[in-house]
């Protein structure tokens, strides 16, 4: 399902899991989807929901709705709902109805409106977000919505993610975690997705691009 995906689509994907976690939800719902978007791709906040003061209006509002729970190790699985892989469907319908190569957030927002009884679209409906000005916006900027493919990785490439995996492995993910979520400007992510047969759901691999002083 992921390989069609741009890079921001799939780290949105990665930040849901981080954000149901974060929630103590034990699945990853509509509104963790939202939460990965508005963490994830601010230039697509602004477009569609004005000043970044309302990112953070959602954020409140999504945790006065749902309960408080502890939270949960990011090392355990976190499946996803029901509708949220409705919303998955959906998002790839919308983009073979716009005749787009690839998976946008662009499209998982229509989804999510789509989805019109999840929470996730009834946050954007009440802030004036609607399937038709999306696609209006996606049409007077159709190169806006970096729908291009992941490049090939070079055999070089491939080293450098092998090495840095494998330094991973001595470091505490509970630690590291927030430090991705933190930092998604300092990180590029290739992910690879291997699906499991039990929840039809992805492990994410990760490659960081290193900051170089000058």
């Amino acid at each position: 399902m992921f390989e069609r995906y741009t890079q921001k689509a799939r780290r949105v994907m990665f930040f849901a899991r981080y954000e149901a976690s974060q929630y103590g939800s034990p699945y990853i719902e509509s509104e963790c989807l939202l939460l990965g978007v508005l963490r994830e791709d601010l230039a697509l906040v602004t477009r569609f929901l004005g000043p970044n003061s309302v990112a953070a209006d959602i954020r409140a509002e999504v945790e006065r709705r749902i309960p408080a729970r502890e939270r949960i190790s990011t090392s355990v699985e976190v499946p996803l709902t029901d509708e949220c892989k409705k919303i998955l469907n959906l998002a790839g319908e919308e983009c073979e109805r716009l005749g787009h190569r690839y998976v946008g957030t662009e499209h998982l927002l229509l989804a999510m409106l789509g989805a019109q009884t999840s929470l996730a679209a009834r946050l954007l409906r009440d802030r004036g977000v609607t399937p038709e000005r999306i696609r209006e916006q996606m049409a007077k900027t159709p190169g806006a919505a970096g729908l291009t493919a992941l490049q090939k990785p070079s055999i070089g490439a491939i080293a450098a993610l092998d090495s840095f995996l494998t330094g991973l492995k001595w470091y505490d993910w509970e630690k590291l975690a927030p430090f991705f979520a933190r930092n998604t400007h300092f990180v590029d992510f290739m992910t690879v997705v291997l699906a499991q047969e039990s929840e039809d759901w992805a492990i994410f691999l990760l490659q960081v691009t290193p900051v170089v002083a000058n």
